[in-house]
């Protein structure tokens, strides 16, 4: 559901309801919201990646539309869960951690229809499950464009950092780790979230 912040206290919209993969057992997870507020845009825990879409443009939140974006239903590839979806600075690409096999995949997105289309996968991320298990929350490196460097949090024991390289022509993209990844993270056991400064500007 959606809260009215204007006189800071939230306020609910009235708009509870159910995402639309629900009824599939596809549990939304994380949330990001486009730069003018017209458009959030959920990452689902699910068998495949699968992403949901609603439209604020009312004030309210419409019911979602979702995306089936792994296989065997379209093209973008194995990765399995999508529970953290992270827009480029740019919102050309949908950014989602696939939690559970260690992938990272990306999907064009629409910013004016809301719409997104499969884009890449990258391989498995090293030392996924030896000693790290999840590719949990994601950032860009820089604020402007695609982002060209996404981070990973890796929750393991010890956790790290996953660095990925992205590039992108607007159609076709590819998701690439880069050199020297990870980076050993033993501070942080069970690393989940990762902030990077400054931070994308929305």
């Amino acid at each position: 559901q959606s809260f009215n912040i204007a006189n800071g206290i939230p306020v609910s919209n009235n708009d509870e309801q159910n995402a639309a993969g629900f009824s599939q057992a596809f549990f939304a997870d994380s949330v990001d919201i486009t730069q003018d507020g017209h458009f959030a845009i959920f990452g689902d825990a699910a068998i495949t990646t699968v992403v949901e879409v609603s439209d604020l443009s009312s004030g309210k939140l419409a019911p979602t539309v979702m995306y089936l974006l792994g296989l065997p239903t379209n093209s973008i590839g194995p990765g399995v869960s999508s529970t953290n979806a992270r827009l480029s600075p740019d919102e050309s690409l949908l950014y989602i951690s696939n939690t559970t096999n260690g992938y990272v995949s990306a999907a064009f997105f629409n910013k004016n229809t809301g719409t997104l289309t499969p884009g890449c996968i990258s391989q498995p991320l090293t030392n996924f499950y030896n000693p790290w298990a999840y590719a949990t929350w994601l950032q860009t490196r820089d604020t402007t464009g695609t982002g060209n460097v996404l981070y990973v949090a890796e929750f393991g024991s010890p956790s790290s950092i996953g660095i990925v390289n992205v590039t992108s022509t607007g159609t076709t993209c590819t998701l690439t780790e880069a050199a020297g990844s990870p980076v050993n993270d033993g501070s942080s056991p069970g690393l989940i979230n990762i902030q990077v400064v400054p931070p994308r500007p929305f």
